[in-house]
C-alpha cells in the first residue's frame, strides 16, 4: 500500500490549518513548538516575579521599576517538543476496514503533531505485547514515508489491552501525548493502563472505532458465529430474534457510556467513531467537540 492509502493529498490540505489541542504544558527538554512548565528566556511572556541576587539583571522590566519603586523580573514560557505515541489494538476484531480506519486516523493525528515539530511513534498492542514499529519518527518526508510500511500491519488474534499497554518500554513522563485506537469491546483492565500512563503525566487520547453492522447489526435468524480474536474454525450456533437485538443494544450503550463516564472523569480526549465514515470529518467534527484537536 502507498502512503495516500492514509493521507490523500486531499486530506493533508484539510489537515494544515489544525493542531493538536495540549491540554497542559509540557515538561520535555527538546526544543519544539510545545509550551513548557519550566521558565525560560525565549518565548511566550509567562509572568513576573520578585528580583532576586543571581539573578540576570537584563532580565529586569525596567520600565516597571520605575513606576513601583520594585524590581521584578520577566519569566517566559520555554517551547517544548511532545512525545506522541499512536496505539494500535492489533487483535482479530479490529481487522478489516476497522482497523484501516483506525489506522488512517491515527495517520491523520500523526502527521498533526509532525506539523508542530513533535516526534511520533507507531505502537502495536499485540497479544501482551507493545510493539515500537519504527521507532521515533521526526519531520514531514520521514514521517510520509513511513506511513507505506503501515499496510503490512497484520490484525489477528487476541490482544489484552491491559497488560500490552503496560509492556511499553517507553511510556514516557510528562513528555507528550499517548493515542489509543480499539474497539475496546473487552473489558479487561485497560482503565488501570489508562490511569497509569495519566500517574506518568501523560496526556491520554481514546479512539473507538466500530463497523456499521457492530453500531446497528441487520442480520436476524439463526447464525453460526466464529471468534475473531482467537481465530476459531469452529462455528457457535445462535438464534439473533428481536429480544437478542435489543439485549445487545443494551449491552452497546451500556459500554458507550461507561467508557464515555471514565473519560469524562479524568479530562480525557474521547472519540467514538465509526469505520464507514470520512476521517478528515471525524478528526475536524469530533477532535473538536473532544478537545483533542483545534
Amino acid at each position: 500500500m502507498g502512503k495516500n492509502v492514509f493521507l490523500s493529498d486531499e486530506l493533508l490540505s484539510s489537515l494544515e490549518t489544525l493542531d493538536i489541542f495540549v491540554h497542559n504544558y509540557i515538561g520535555s527538554r527538546n526544543a519544539g513548538k510545545r509550551r513548557s512548565k519550566s521558565f525560560g528566556g525565549v518565548s511566550e511572556f509567562a509572568d513576573y516575579r520578585e528580583y532576586m541576587p543571581g539573578d540576570d539583571p537584563r532580565r529586569i522590566d525596567w520600565m516597571l521599576a520605575g513606576r513601583t519603586g520594585e524590581y521584578f523580573v520577566r519569566q517566559f514560557l520555554d517551547e517544548r517538543k511532545m512525545q506522541v505515541h499512536l496505539m494500535l489494538d492489533a487483535s482479530g476484531s479490529m481487522a478489516g476496514e476497522k482497523g484501516r480506519f483506525a489506522l488512517r486516523l491515527l495517520a491523520a493525528i500523526g502527521y498533526l503533531a509532525i506539523l508542530g515539530m513533535d516526534t511520533v511513534s507507531f505502537r502495536l498492542l499485540k497479544g501482551k505485547e507493545c510493539r515500537d514499529l519504527f521507532g521515533v519518527i521526526n519531520g514531514r518526508e520521514r514521517y510520509l514515508a513511513v506511513l507505506e510500511s503501515l499496510g503490512d500491519i497484520t490484525l489477528e488474534g487476541e490482544t489484552a489491552l491491559k497488560e500490552a499497554l503496560e509492556a511499553d518500554r517507553a511510556p514516557g513522563f510528562d513528555d507528550g501525548l499517548t493515542v489509543i485506537a480499539s474497539d475496546f469491546m473487552a473489558d479487561d483492565g485497560w482503565k488501570k493502563a489508562v490511569d497509569a500512563l495519566k500517574m506518568r503525566r501523560r496526556e491520554v487520547a481514546l479512539v473507538r472505532v466500530l463497523s456499521q453492522e457492530e453500531l446497528s447489526p441487520s442480520y436476524r435468524g439463526r447464525f453460526s458465529l466464529r471468534g475473531a480474536e482467537a481465530g476459531d474454525d469452529a462455528g457457535y450456533p445462535l438464534l439473533v430474534d428481536r429480544e437478542a437485538a435489543r439485549a445487545y443494544q443494551e449491552a452497546l450503550t451500556f459500554l458507550d457510556r461507561d467508557i464515555t463516564s471514565f473519560c469524562q472523569s479524568r479530562a480525557i480526549p474521547l472519540i467514538l467513531a465509526a469505520s464507514h465514515e470520512k476521517v478528515e470529518d471525524v478528526l475536524i467534527r469530533k477532535g473538536y467537540m473532544a478537545e483533542l484537536i483545534r
